[in-house]
């Protein structure tokens, strides 16, 4: 095939539409009719097609325009990606039982197995041949991790970023409400303020600020915590905690998985619960597949809480 450089920059995809209308409809006048558009400028499309492909086209037979064997060519490829560029202008549906996508959410760890837990099994059934890669991610890196193969990262809202590129989703999550969890075979509840001061406190460090949330709730109390041990992740301090006197206050989710051999109660002071948001970015918003599984954890999300 023979293509004049020069000229062919200068095609359009309604040019390649009137091909396509001319080889369906055997006619410029009824293309030109089905586009919408003149007959002067069906026949100036065809003249930009000729001279660019540096072939005939179309030629007239019987009262037909008969397509030539380039133009053939050039319409197997081009047909199939109209009919796909159509779709996705359209807002496409997308089709879980007939996908082979593969997702990949992230998250931080608090509240990843929660959020995703309830819905796992409609996701498997819904859409069989689809993979969903659960992982970890680096909070320091969020919106990179977005733009470079996550779909989706769940995420504690002090830790979401202020950016034009993500899409933020409030989520509701059952069990976001501090409890303080303690080893009942080491030591006992705490049973009042005064002892939850008195007591030697664990927490995670997520991020480059070393003060927690619970820090920040408990800046205007009387006293302050005494921090004994930082861990790098929650499954960290699960296991450093155990065999030790040490208390942390987390979110009572974290009872169903790492905290589950641990004993909690009630947080000694009021808390707000803990905010998560769904995290996504505007480059794929729109697109079907992606939307289809935002849908379904807002919507499991929403059942539980």
């Amino acid at each position: 095939m023979t293509i004049k450089k020069s000229d062919f920059g200068a095609l359009s995809l309604q040019d390649l539409a009137l091909m396509e209308a001319v080889m369906q409809s055997g006619s410029v006048s009824q293309a030109a009719s089905a586009l919408g558009i003149s007959q002067s400028s069906a026949s100036y499309g065809l003249e930009k097609l000729r001279k660019s492909f540096n072939d005939p086209i179309f030629t007239r037979s019987g009262g037909q325009m008969i397509a030539s064997a380039l133009a053939k060519e050039v319409l197997s490829t081009w047909c199939p990606a109209h009919r796909q560029i159509r779709r996705i202008a359209q807002g496409a549906m997308f089709e879980p039982a007939h996908s082979d996508r593969h997702f990949v959410l992230a998250g931080s760890h608090a509240g990843l197995a929660e959020c995703i837990e309830p819905v796992l099994p409609e996701l498997l059934r819904r859409a069989p041949n689809c993979v969903f890669q659960i992982q970890r991610h680096n909070h320091r890196a969020l919106e990179a991790s977005l733009h470079n193969g996550v779909d989706l990262i769940i995420e504690v809202d002090h830790l979401v970023p202020d950016s034009q590129h993500v899409h933020v989703r409030p989520m509701s999550l059952a069990g976001a409400d501090y409890v303080t969890f303690f080893d009942p075979a080491v030591r006992s509840a705490p049973q009042s303020l005064e002892d939850f001061f008195d007591a030697s406190h664990a927490i995670v460090q997520m991020g480059p600020n070393p003060t927690t949330l619970v820090d920040e709730m408990l800046l205007h109390s009387i006293r302050q915590r005494r921090i004994r041990l930082i861990a790098p992740d929650f499954a960290a301090l699960a296991r450093l905690m155990k065999g030790t006197a040490l208390i942390t206050t987390l979110p009572r989710f974290m009872a169903h998985h790492l905290f589950r051999d641990f004993a909690y109660v009630d947080a000694p002071l009021p808390m707000p619960q803990l905010g998560m948001s769904l995290l996504w970015s505007v480059n794929l918003h729109n697109d079907p597949a992606h939307a289809w599984l935002r849908e379904q954890l807002s919507r499991a999300m929403a059942r539980e809480s």
